[in-house]
């Protein structure tokens, strides 16, 4: 992926008489402006089997670190989330949230696993802030105790 309105940088060479062109020209591919992975992962048994999801959503905004705040700016907006559920390198459901926290439902993990995940069980997710412009941000990826 490549940074809209940017076709690349040529090696400084190439901008000058030169007779050391080195090659190649570099594109950005726009990480750096990529949402953080989330922090603090967890998954909830509640009384109807369903499984809640939670995470605590980060910044690249410089206000983030303050101390005097308690949910750090959104920068990327509409907030929205992907939710992977793997079981191995097979994803078996992609949810969606458009906050940080997510119902994994029961007819889900039927459909899923074949019966529902008790408190105890293991679970692996995947969660990444989506961008509007650069799509994905980096994943969080956890295997979690059902509590």
């Amino acid at each position: 992926m490549t940074v809209a309105g940017h076709d690349g940088f040529p090696p400084a060479c190439q901008q000058h008489e030169c007779d050391h062109r080195h090659g190649g020209i570099l594109r950005p591919s726009g990480a750096s402006l990529r949402p953080f992975a989330p922090v603090h992962l967890a998954a909830k048994a509640e009384p109807s089997g369903d499984i809640t999801l939670t995470w605590t959503r980060r910044s690249r905004d410089p206000a983030a670190d303050s101390w005097e705040t308690t949910e750090v700016p959104l920068l990327d907006q509409p907030e929205a989330w992907e939710i992977d559920i793997p079981d191995g390198s097979t994803v078996k459901r992609t949810l969606t949230a458009g906050t940080a926290t997510v119902a994994y439902s029961t007819d889900d993990q039927v459909v899923d696993w074949g019966a529902t995940l008790a408190p105890g069980a293991a679970l692996t997710i995947r969660v990444a802030q989506l961008s509007p412009s650069l799509g994905r941000g980096t994943p969080a990826k956890a295997t979690l105790t059902i509590a």
